[in-house]
């Protein structure tokens, strides 16, 4: 139990650290999964945009309702 105790600590320290350390101009957020470390990077609306820029779709207002896109594109 004590090795699992430290190889929790060792993940929650480079979670943090890469926190701290990572200069984006992206949202995104270190965790720690258990078993190793996960950064997520972007959001939702950043995906978004990056699949209508790739599908050639130009968004006329700064803000959208994403559900309502969707039943857009998709309908």
């Amino acid at each position: 139990m004590h090795g699992h105790v430290i190889h929790f600590q060792v993940l929650e320290d480079i979670a943090l650290s890469a926190q701290t350390q990572l200069e984006a101009n992206v949202p995104f957020c270190a965790f720690n999964g258990g078993n190793d470390v996960f950064v997520d990077v972007g959001n939702k609306s950043l995906g978004l945009a990056a699949l209508m820029t790739f599908l050639g779709i130009q968004v006329r207002a700064k803000t959208f309702n994403s559900s309502l896109l969707w039943k857009e594109l998709i309908f």
